[in-house]
């Protein structure tokens, strides 16, 4: 919302943080904290402090917020979560305990963001606007769009596995053998290439 204030568990050097928690802020005539609570008590402090209308995390945070007062979101109006796939159960938590219904966000750094969805409401996946999907016949989704990065080619060939419903789809894995873990890449084939030399 315009004139937002932003508080975020995402550092600015994550190009999720550096977008959602400092330039759409500015963008807005907004504010966004300087620090970024990892903790708990932290997330709730600060939000209670800068009275935040959004508020930035990533699932591996939000697995923390049994630990967070109810009155400490009070002011939050929206609150955004990407980095990893969120668990359905895990939204319903959080809307259960904070009435706060998690917007989600798909993206990556090669494509901008892509795709939207509120896990309560609706957990299928829908493109934003301007953003076109398709499916090959490996269930790898194409993406074209503005956002695109300008060095790589349109449409571009994502790692996401998905499968369309309509004007949305169901998220289905990675191609790649890549996981996310608290909102970092992680190559399985790289972790088993190390574990194997141990």
């Amino acid at each position: 919302p315009p004139h937002a204030k932003v508080v975020s568990t995402v550092h600015p050097g994550h190009i999720y943080g550096l977008l959602y928690s400092v330039l759409a802020p500015l963008l807005a005539d907004g504010s966004f904290g300087r620090e970024t609570p990892f903790c708990p008590s932290s997330i709730g402090r600060d939000v209670r402090t800068y009275q935040a209308d959004v508020l930035v995390t990533v699932p591996a945070h939000l697995t923390t917020f049994e630990g967070i007062a109810v009155e400490d979101l009070q002011s939050v109006q929206r609150l955004l979560s990407s980095t990893a796939p969120l668990g359905e159960e895990l939204a319903r938590k959080i809307h259960a305990q904070f009435a706060l219904e998690v917007t989600e966000v798909l993206g990556s750094s090669e494509t901008g963001r892509m795709a939207m969805r509120q896990v309560v409401r609706e957990p299928r996946w829908k493109a934003l606007p301007g953003v076109s999907l398709r499916v090959d016949d490996d269930a790898r989704l194409w993406v074209d769009s503005p956002y695109i990065c300008t060095t790589e080619s349109r449409p571009f060939l994502t790692q996401e596995r998905v499968r369309l419903e309509g004007e949305h789809f169901v998220h289905e894995g990675r191609w790649d053998r890549i996981v996310k873990i608290g909102g970092r890449r992680v190559s399985l084939p790289a972790m088993e290439a190390h574990l194997l030399r141990h």
